[in-house]
């Protein structure tokens, strides 16, 4: 039971650091282009960055979302089963306000044309896939958040 204890919390840490490097990737991508006098490519890296971010989450959720398998022998016997329970309401609403509030931010301002330039869409895919940057860094140096040592004791 231990074991299983174990895995799960490695998860979290694992979920956690995940959303904490794409996050911080994003906000120095952001932080970056905007020291660099290029509002129009930090915008559309944010924009790509907190997609990717949201692609991430959703990721999670559905994966969270699958059924557990308690034992091997389990595994073996089951049939598979694909049970999509798809975009669920609020990460809809979400997603369209992310979308709404870009578009309103880039071409409500005083904006009197709505133009995507080639640097914009490509500046912000580098945002989008900043996720995989941190998939890679959570992968090879996963934060850890258990207050545990080797003994077992808390400290």
């Amino acid at each position: 039971m231990e074991l299983k204890e174990d895995g799960l919390r490695e998860y979290a840490d694992l979920k956690q650091s995940l959303l904490l490097y794409d996050m911080s990737i994003v906000i120095t991508g952001f932080s970056a282009f905007t020291l660099a006098s290029n509002d129009g490519a930090a915008y559309s890296f944010l924009v790509g960055g907190i997609g990717g971010f949201l692609y991430l989450l959703l990721l999670q959720r559905s994966v969270d979302g699958l059924p557990a398998i308690s034992s091997p022998s389990e595994a073996s016997s089951s049939e598979p089963s694909l049970n999509f329970s798809g975009i669920r309401r609020p990460w809809l609403i979400l997603s369209i306000l992310m979308v709404a509030g870009a578009v309103a931010l880039k071409y409500g301002a005083g904006g009197d044309s709505f133009e995507l330039t080639p640097t914009e869409l490509f500046v912000g895919a580098a945002g989008f896939l900043a996720n995989k940057v941190a998939v890679l860094l959570a992968a090879f140096k996963p934060l850890q958040s258990n207050l545990e040592s080797e003994d077992g004791s808390v400290d």
